[in-house]
Parts: structure tokens; sequence; C-alpha cells
């Protein structure tokens, strides 16, 4: 089956312990949730390639919290349904977007099949979705190199480096003369009366020190980064950060960052960081 992350979510720990057993021995890595609430914790704080979520839990109602699921999941992520032999759940699991609805008790090999199939079509869709955002990129570089206009350049770069990466908002800096003072060029999601005369969170001066590093730097949970004070964005606040000095000849000339918040899809991918730095470098 190869490496993918699975949570498995039932208020019945023999069931629980059933499926991790059986796929734990298809070397696939799996987390367990009692209830709706703690399995929502989970979903917000690591990526999971697939969901097992029982039905009918004491917390939640089944077909808002499958919903929920699929819009807390990342792209290409899928669901699969397990609960009463009943075809009233089962269709309204299948007609809200699970991939396959099982009755209990589960019979494992067909649950294995079923599951294999799940993540192969998974593996596919988040390839199909890879091809498109390179082939994205490859359109962007195109107008970038096109444009000549330095506002028009600021403006083009900020949206691609956006939209590229998912983000939720984005803040483009330059340096007026270096060494210097970095002044804001672009912003979106967020105003300038937002930031505080910060930078997301982080001080000119520890900014001007990552800057100088000439490295991406990946802040994957800003609210455990020493350093790094909160930031609001309107009502939201930034939970995730990629920030990338622009560097031409050797010059170090500002820095895009961009952030998830947690109102929005929690993490980065490790794409995003490779599609971000063939964008600006």
């Amino acid at each position: 089956m190869g490496k993918a992350n699975i949570l498995v979510v039932d208020d019945d720990p023999l069931v629980r312990s059933f499926i991790q057993e059986a796929l734990q021995k298809e070397e696939l890595e799996v987390d367990q949730a009692e209830d709706g609430t703690s399995a929502l914790k989970l979903l917000r704080s690591k990526p999971y390639d697939l969901v097992v979520i029982d039905f009918v839990l004491p917390d939640v109602e089944g077909v808002s919290f499958l919903k929920e699921v699929k819009n807390t999941l990342g792209s290409g992520a899928d669901v699969i349904s397990i609960g009463e032999d009943r075809v009233d759940e089962a269709v309204k699991a299948i007609k809200n977007g699970a991939y396959y609805y099982f009755a209990k008790p589960l019979i494992k090999d067909e649950f294995l099949v079923t599951l294999h199939n799940c993540l192969e079509k998974i593996h596919l869709s988040l390839e199909n979705i890879s091809l498109k955002r390179k082939a994205d990129l490859f359109d962007i570089i195109k107008s970038i190199t096109l444009t000549l206009d330095l506002d028009k350049l600021v403006t083009l770069l900020m949206d691609s480096a956006v939209e590229i990466t998912r983000a939720d908002l984005g803040l483009l800096a330059l340096y007026e003369e270096e060494p210097g003072p970095l002044r804001i060029y672009a912003l979106r999601g967020v105003s300038l009366r937002n930031l505080g005369g910060e930078f997301f969170g982080l001080k000119p001066d520890r900014l001007q020190e990552i800057i100088k590093k000439g490295e991406i730097s990946f802040i994957e949970d800003v609210s455990k980064h020493e350093g790094l004070a909160p930031c609001k964005a309107g009502e939201r606040t930034v939970s995730s950060l990629i920030i990338l000095p622009v560097i031409s000849k050797g010059k170090q000339l500002g820095v895009v960052m961009v952030g998830k918040t947690t109102e929005g899809e929690k993490r980065f991918q490790k794409e995003d960081i490779s599609l971000l730095s063939k964008l600006i470098g």
C-alpha cells in the first residue's frame, strides 16, 4: 500500500484496535480518536491521507461531522465511513462525500481491499494536483519574465506566491537601499494596520537576521516558535509561515512571506515550499 497517515475515529475501543492492528500490519501510520472533538484536534495538528469515521459518535451529528472532516482535510485526502447496517446511513455518508460505507462488524479482507483502492485514488489525485500546480507555476514564471513594470511585477509576484502555495496571507517587502529598513510593497489577506509595525509577528530586526542567512525558513507552528508574537489578521490568527529571502545576483533585495491561518487549511506542505522557491528564485 505504501506509506500513508490514517486517523480512525470510533467510540468503541475494540473497533479502533481492530482497525489499527490491521492497518499497522500493512505498514501504515495510524492514530486513534474516540470522539469528534478529539478527532478534529488531531486533524488540525497534522496532515492525514485518510480518515475512517464511525457515522454515529456521541458528541457530533454524523452528516455535519463528515462535512467538517472533509473541509479540514488537505487536497486529495478522503474519508471512509463505518456504522450500523442501515441503508439510510450509508446513503447519507456517500451522498456527503464518503468514499465508501462499511457496515459493522467489519470484514477484514474486504475492508483492506477497499482501503487500498481508496489510497490508490488519493495517490493519483495528488499526482494530478502536483502536475497542475507545476504547470500553473510554469505559466506564472513566463508572465513574470515578460513583465518590466516594477509595480506590475510586485503585484504578480505577490499574487502568484499566495496562489501557488494556497496561502491565506501574503507579504512582499523590499529594501529601499541595502542595508536599510524594509518597505512593504504588497499585502494580501491582512491590512497594514493589523501588522502593527511587525511582519506577521516577526519584529523587523528578527526578520533581518532571517533574510541575511539567505535561506528559506519554514515555521510550521507559529504558536510554538520562540520570539514570534501572535499575529492577528482581523479575527484570524497566523498559524504557519514560509519566509523566503529575495536574492538576485548575490544581492539581498527583500523578502516574501506567506502564511496560513487557524481559519484555513492549517499547514503548508513540502511541495508549497519547493514551488515558492522556484517562483521567487
